[in-house]
């Protein structure tokens, strides 16, 4: 079981990473629109659900559909998206790392969130790719098979390919042709807050990821999943 989790870590990381060898541009600092899933993986918030399908929202026009099942003591998922401007398919392993129970004042946690998502609607020279690395500090408070509430602060890192645009033509008043020009590489660093809740089989979550590079034209993200446990 151990050697599958490494294996699709692995993969998570040549999915995102291996591209970025052929690119010789120094990465820009902005959100990476490969990245749909603005909620984490409940098993890094120390959940051990045997699976769960979950749906996640992230602005207006995005919808993630996701479905885990437990491997090796953490939780594996695939995800789709379908956004206005393509389709994204993506996998995931998250994972408690640290449990531990202070009486009344609840139950601290360590945990990661791995997961890595792919534009499948363009040619591979235009197709956004991401990967990114959460870290979540959580406390619990409650049953995580009943009732519970889990506030959760961390980290995160992003880094990936997206499209790269070119402005053309420019008059006088601003107004330029828009070209699409390839792929230039991304990176993001910040942190990842919110607050998940369980009422038995049904689990809710609410995210919010700020981006802390200066130069974030994205510079905070919002989103919401509900989920039925299994």
């Amino acid at each position: 079981m151990m050697t599958t989790s490494r294996a699709l870590i692995t993969s998570t990381c040549v999915l995102t990473l291996a591209p970025m060898g052929l690119e010789a541009q120094t990465a820009r600092s902005y959100w990476n629109n490969a990245i749909t899933q603005m909620t984490i993986d409940a098993s890094s918030l120390g959940f051990a659900d045997r699976a769960e399908l979950e749906y996640s929202i992230f602005g207006a026009d995005n919808g993630t559909f996701i479905a885990g099942a437990r491997l090796a003591g953490g939780t594996a998922r695939i995800t789709y998206t379908h956004r206005y401007f393509g389709k994204m398919l993506g996998v995931g392993y998250g994972r408690s790392i640290v449990s531990q129970s202070a009486g009344p004042l609840g139950t601290f946690g360590l945990g990661f969130d791995l997961s890595g998502a792919y534009d499948v609607t363009r040619s591979p020279g235009l197709a956004a790719r991401a990967g990114q690395l959460t870290i979540p500090l959580s406390l619990r408070w409650g049953s995580p098979k009943g009732f519970s509430v889990t506030p959760f602060f961390g980290p995160y890192a992003q880094i990936g390919l997206d499209k790269r645009f070119v402005l053309n033509n420019c008059t006088p008043t601003e107004f330029c042709d828009v070209t699409l020009s390839g792929l230039e590489q991304t990176r993001g660093f910040g942190y990842a807050t919110g607050l998940d809740m369980t009422v038995w089989k049904l689990g809710f979550q609410f995210a919010y990821r700020r981006v802390a590079t200066p130069f974030a034209w994205n510079r905070y993200q919002l989103g919401f999943s509900s989920r039925l446990r299994f």
